[in-house]
């Protein structure tokens, strides 16, 4: 990466850096557990499974400090190859009252919600086939975490088996 700046005041450059850990020995985890997350996937037997159902089910564990969550987020990393347009993911959130917002990106979605109580809460959702990936995503992850204190949160890896093989696209 090469950066010049020319003239006179101020500039700023931001650098994003990622990575995943993909062992649970090597992951850091919380002082206690704050969430309970789950995620179940079901790919549709028709069409090359070019559907996926996705149950997500939270729910808020240190009822001890606060009887609910703040605002909480919980991103969704889909799958390569699958998708959700935005218009479709404001519609199921509609539907559920404490999302208060949704954002389908091109590799994740990402839902905000108002707080998560103690009680179990679950909501389905379909991702599509946008274009014939195989195994592409071996390993995929997802996060439920307070919005503003990251450190309680609750991270699942590979939800589900990877299916997709050349074979079915």
């Amino acid at each position: 990466m090469i950066v010049i700046g020319r003239g006179a005041g101020q500039a700023v450059l931001q650098l994003k850096v990622q990575y995943g850990v993909d062992w649970e020995e090597l992951m850091d985890r919380p002082r206690r557990p704050y969430f309970d997350l789950y995620i179940e996937e079901s790919y549709s037997h028709y069409k090359n499974k070019s559907r996926v159902g996705v149950e997500a089910c939270i729910k808020w564990l240190a009822i001890d400090e606060s009887p609910t969550s703040g605002t909480a987020t919980l991103e969704y990393e889909l799958p390569s190859g699958y998708g959700l347009i935005q218009s479709e993911a404001d519609q199921v959130a509609k539907n559920i009252s404490i999302v208060s917002d949704v954002l389908a990106a091109a590799d994740r979605l990402v839902w905000t919600f108002d707080r998560v109580t103690a009680d179990r809460f679950c909501f389905h959702f379909e991702v599509r086939r946008w274009f014939p990936v195989a195994n592409m995503t071996m390993y995929r992850s997802a996060i439920i975490y307070e919005s503003h204190s990251p450190g309680k949160q609750k991270h699942v890896h590979q939800f589900g088996p990877n299916q997709i093989t050349s074979c079915i696209l």
